[in-house]
């Protein structure tokens, strides 16, 4: 669980017109900084005093601990102390003159999902004491038990789900450990007011693999596009030459047609009248016969 603090600092200053006025407005910031120097030092001194003369219960109040995970900003009488951020450890200051403020930096819970992948997740937990006795005496620090329970409980919650539903199902695995965690803290005099998932960030082997994967979906996904195209062009093609092949070998049928209808009918009339002329008759449907053949091997070339 992650918590910062954050801080703005504004500071402006009016563009001179002259060259007196930069001058002397040089001179005169100048003065403020020797002034406030001696007077920050001036005030060091006299608590540093002040502390020494109450000894040792100065001492107690005077000493601050910085856990590993966090970091301490350090103010002198409104000025930030050069250095910058201090690094885990005692501190000695005195609360009069000096100002610690210290900003959690406790790294992302890892959470193994149920489909073995490794992620980093984020959450942050709204609660509040409703019952500031219950949350002194069932519990020694009702605040941190708080945030080792949503650690734990996130990590339980998350371990039975696939990197998928991760993604997807936010909204879902929130209410589930608001319910939880309300549940879980009720005898301890706390009340969860949200939980929010803020973060699931993945390997970066693992986002190299999931952008190669998507690529080669969408490759996959234009290549079935293409061929169920070609597909449709060749089926297309192949029924306007079917058209095409009937309508040149349609004259040709009509004419094969007319050629059998002569033919039964001079059989039919050769057998009626018992016509002599058998001769004509053979060679007649020897003509009819090659007729019949050229059509063949003309609709063989179409």
């Amino acid at each position: 669980m992650e918590s910062t603090f954050a801080r703005k600092t504004t500071s402006g200053r009016n563009p001179p017109t002259r060259i007196v006025d930069i001058q002397l407005s040089v001179l005169f910031s100048a003065n403020q900084v020797v002034e406030f120097t001696v007077c920050s030092w001036i005030l060091t001194i006299l608590s540093y005093i002040l502390v020494a003369f109450t000894l040792p219960l100065s001492a107690c109040l005077c000493i601050k601990v910085v856990q590993e995970y966090e970091r301490a900003v350090i103010f002198r009488l409104g000025r930030l102390m050069p250095g910058g951020a201090r690094g885990p450890g005692k501190y000695f200051f005195y609360s009069a003159v000096y100002r610690l403020i210290q900003e959690n930096r406790s790294s992302s819970c890892l959470i193994l999902s149920k489909d073995s992948v490794t992620v980093a997740v984020d959450a942050v937990v709204y609660f509040r004491i409703s019952n500031a006795t219950i949350s002194v005496t069932n519990v020694e620090d009702a605040s941190r038990s708080t945030k080792l329970l949503a650690q734990t409980t996130l990590r339980n919650i998350l371990g039975t789900r696939t990197l998928a539903e991760m993604l997807s199902d936010r909204e879902a695995i929130s209410h589930q450990m608001q319910c939880t965690l309300d549940e879980a803290t009720d005898p301890w005099g706390v009340k969860v007011e949200r939980v929010e998932v803020k973060d699931v960030r993945l390997p970066l082997q693992l986002q190299r693999a999931m952008a190669a994967e998507a690529e080669a979906t969408r490759e996959a996904g234009a290549k079935v596009i293409a061929a169920e195209g070609e597909q449709k062009a060749s089926q297309a093609l192949r029924e306007a030459a079917e058209v095409t092949i009937l309508f040149k070998i349609g004259p040709s049928i009509v004419n094969f047609c007319e050629g059998v209808e002569c033919y039964i009918s001079c059989i039919i009339l050769a057998i009626r009248y018992n016509i002599v002329g058998y001769n004509k008759l053979t060679k007649a449907t020897n003509i009819f016969a090659a007729i019949e053949l050229k059509i063949i091997a003309y609709v063989d070339d179409v």
